[in-house]
């Protein structure tokens, strides 16, 4: 059965969006499983393996397509257990059981895996009028950035700085990077004197993570991170660059320029990860943001399980 809130991917499309589609099709499903041979008869059905290469005639576009259709099939099957090992296999944070042929959910699913695949099928703004899918994504972003400097055991300083603000932030650019250089230690304040600062929301940058001494002295290891929801991420790459921003809106830049790190809710392309880690810097896709949320705060846990019941009754549920 084809619906069309989890619409028929091409044959053409990549291994990562036809392994979104079978995580999809498990929510929607009855009895909340998907399997190989769904997205082969959906793709059959699609006709669309008649447009690739190797299927260029109509006498053996049949039994071609048909080949095309298991084998890109497989090729899914192989992300989806890339997703279930990069989520840390059995003990980790995969929501989905998976055996050779199918997947089937969690009778009791982790929360920020399934609220990163609704995010990035639905968009930011699917979820309740009351909640800012973007500015959540960010909070999530922030907890994987904690776990992944060391936790909360270790005394990581984490900072939300991302526009718009919301209480117990200031509001304004300046005041957020004031007490952002008084939680770093480092940077001693913002320079008010630079140009269009009035225009200023974030400058890029949405979340500080960083990780001190015992000694509270300068030069430590911090993360200024960027945070993209949208399909047009790609073009967000690089946008983000800690050692200029520094340079720009500090009076006096921190001893060690922070790291870069970039956060999406997709699945990212193993085959370009090089690329995009030299243009962003440390990246977060979907399975390392969930993997290192495996421990999450209660309250950010609370918003993501009221994000993922409402999208999935607009959205998911028949």
């Amino acid at each position: 059965m084809k619906s069309a809130k989890n619409p028929a991917p091409s044959a053409s499309d990549a291994p990562e969006i036809h392994a979104d589609w079978l995580e999809l099709r498990a929510l929607e499903s009855a009895d909340q499983n998907s399997s190989i041979q769904d997205l082969v008869q959906v793709i059959r059905r699609s006709g669309t393996t008649d447009a690739l290469p190797g299927v260029d005639d109509v006498e053996s576009s049949l039994d071609r397509g048909s080949e095309k259709s298991q084998g890109i099939a497989e090729d899914a099957f192989g992300e989806i257990e890339d997703r279930f090992s990069s989520c840390g296999g059995d003990n980790g944070t995969y929501p989905f059981v998976v055996s050779s042929q199918n997947i089937q959910l969690k009778i009791t699913s982790p929360t920020a895996y399934l609220f990163l695949l609704l995010l990035s099928r639905f968009g930011k703004d699917a979820g309740p009028n009351s909640m800012d899918g973007a500015k959540l994504f960010e909070e999530v972003s922030i907890e994987a950035a904690l776990s992944y400097f060391g936790g909360s055991a270790s005394e990581i300083g984490t900072y939300h700085f991302g526009a718009p603000r919301r209480s117990p932030n200031p509001a304004d650019f300046v005041s957020a990077l004031n007490e952002l250089c008084r939680n770093l230690g480092e940077g001693v304040a913002c320079r008010t004197e630079r140009p269009n600062l009035a225009d200023q929301k974030d400058a890029k940058l949405d979340l500080a993570v960083w990780r001190p001494f015992s000694d509270r002295r300068y030069g430590k290891l911090i993360g200024f991170g960027q945070c993209a929801t949208g399909n047009d991420w790609p073009g967000k790459l690089g946008e983000l660059q800690p050692g200029p921003f520094c340079e720009m809106w500090m009076q006096d830049v921190p001893s060690v320029h922070p790291v870069r790190l970039f956060f999406v809710p997709f699945r990212v392309d193993k085959r370009r990860w090089m690329d995009y880690s030299r243009r962003s810097g440390i990246v977060f896709d979907r399975c390392r943001i969930a993997f290192h949320t495996k421990i999450i705060s209660d309250a950010v846990e609370k918003k993501c399980r009221k994000w993922i019941d409402f999208v999935q009754r607009k959205y998911i549920k028949k």
